[in-house]
């Protein structure tokens, strides 16, 4: 997928479409979600707040607002994006 700075609706769509088998059912919903209302992107960033010193691990969350509410999608990069979990 390449960079973190230029995530785009399709890249969205297709972890909800590849999302592991834990995620399915919630990607499921959430991309019924995204077909019925506007929606938008942010982060896209590994996090380390307040310790910059700690070792980022591959963990990778996109944020994605829909119908007034927010969802991150947790992605492992092994090596290409697949979303693990998602969380509102």
């Amino acid at each position: 997928m390449g960079s973190w700075n230029r995530i785009r609706p399709e890249h969205v769509v297709d972890l909800l479409d590849d999302a592991a088998p834990d995620a399915r059912g919630d990607a499921r919903d959430l991309a019924t979600m995204l077909s019925r209302f506007a929606w938008r992107i942010s982060g896209g960033t590994a996090s380390a707040q307040g310790s910059s010193n700690r070792i980022v691990n591959n963990v990778r969350e996109i944020t994605v607002s829909v119908a007034g509410r927010n969802f991150q999608l947790h992605c492992t990069e092994t090596p290409s994006l697949k979303l693990e979990r998602i969380t509102a």
